[in-house]
């Protein structure tokens, strides 16, 4: 049996040369035209046929030949719309665009695997998946290679990994459970009233509550949720205004929520609409809302978009789409506005007229897959 340590020697520059090519070359997310040529080329040279999935994802494939287990490695592609500051010889030549998050990186070990695992092919046994996933910036790709993947009998194990700066040289860092956390975009909008730089008492500022809500969701871990549960609240984008004098009509933030339990999730969630929806009300304005978070139920792709929401008594209103995604490429798609009750530990308790026949089905949850009953969702 071939030594893999020696074979990773042998090919060091080979890998190192092809990251420098990738990171010198960035494409965006579902823009990775050249780079997915690239891997398609050294792929022709090592003679390992591929198909390209879903336009710019590659899956090589290693087939021995001989029975045995069915494995997938993979490796994302895209870069980050992220301005390269580094004066380093291999410097994006992309301006506005770069390979901030080492995916050059996985692109060229994974390419590095592919080479050294082909030329002892006769050694092995079974098949071997090499994907090369787009888009993993912004959570497109990886349910296109594995739908792909289960057309073909599904594979037996999959391995991925993430390199670490902060980590050792040579050191590879494995954990019991979950590694890698989930994650939620969100945005917050809050719209007061605009006017005059010198007259703010005719105008409604949002700047100030929103900037309070920022300050206040960022601190919901130590005030708010148990300290033992990772959960992350990132606000990476502020933006308000136009003028140095102008106190606008609306203030914008974005940013992720990272988690490892639904749980913690469905809470976070229900303490940022409570505290965006009071503070916001404190200062005569109104906060809107925005996120979406999906998994797999029974083999669909079951997406849900809170657009916004405000209170009315004890209950929420909330304006939300449901879409129902099929492996064949069909959807479903559910619009409407519905009354919802949060449980005291920050969990829905009611949600009523889903616009399916299951009223009760909770969609910050896994639960039953819902049947849809066609009919249009009741406004209130």
């Amino acid at each position: 049996m071939f030594n893999i340590h020696e074979e990773a020697k042998k090919y060091e520059n080979y890998v190192i040369d092809l990251r420098h090519e990738f990171h010198r070359h960035p494409e965006l997310s579902d823009q990775e035209v050249w780079t997915s040529g690239r891997i398609c080329e050294e792929l022709d040279k090592m003679g390992i046929p591929y198909v390209r999935v879903a336009e710019t994802n590659v899956v090589g494939l290693i087939d021995t030949g001989r029975p045995g287990k069915t494995i997938a490695v993979r490796g994302d592609i895209d870069a980050l719309p992220v301005h390269e500051e580094a004066n380093v010889p291999f410097k994006s030549e992309i301006d506005g665009c770069m390979h901030a998050c080492g995916h050059d990186t996985h692109a060229a070990m994974l390419l590095g695997t592919a080479r050294i695992l082909s030329e002892h092919k006769e050694e092995l046994s079974g098949k071997i998946y090499l994907c090369f996933q787009k888009g993993e910036e912004i959570g497109h790709g990886a349910r296109d290679i594995v739908n792909y993947l289960k057309e073909q009998g599904g594979v037996d194990k999959a391995f991925g990994l993430h390199i670490a700066a902060s980590l050792p040289l040579g050191l590879i860092s494995l954990n019991e459970g979950p590694a890698m956390a989930g994650a939620c975009k969100w945005t917050l909008k809050v719209r007061g009233k605009g006017g005059h730089g010198s007259m703010p008492a005719a105008s409604i500022d949002p700047i100030k509550p929103l900037a309070e809500i920022l300050l206040r969701i960022t601190s919901l871990l130590v005030n708010r949720m148990d300290t033992l549960e990772p959960v992350v609240v990132s606000p990476c984008m502020f933006h308000a205004g136009t003028a140095d004098n102008i106190i606008p009509e609306t203030a914008e933030m974005a940013g992720t929520i990272r988690y490892f339990k639904e749980e913690a999730l469905d809470k976070t969630l229900a303490l940022i609409a409570d505290i965006a929806d009071k503070i916001a009300a404190s200062y005569g304005a109104a906060a809107i809302a925005h996120w979406f978070r999906e998994w797999n139920c029974r083999g669909r792709v079951l997406r849900w978009e809170i657009r916004q929401f405000f209170h009315k008594g004890d209950q929420t209103v909330v304006e939300w789409q449901f879409e129902n995604r099929m492996a064949d490429g069909r959807r479903e798609a559910f619009d409407g506005v519905s009354l919802v009750r949060f449980s005291p530990d920050g969990r829905i308790a009611r949600l009523q007229e889903f616009g399916c026949n299951s009223t009760r089905y909770d969609p910050y949850r896994n639960g039953p897959e819902p049947e849809f009953s066609g009919e249009a969702p009741r406004w209130f």
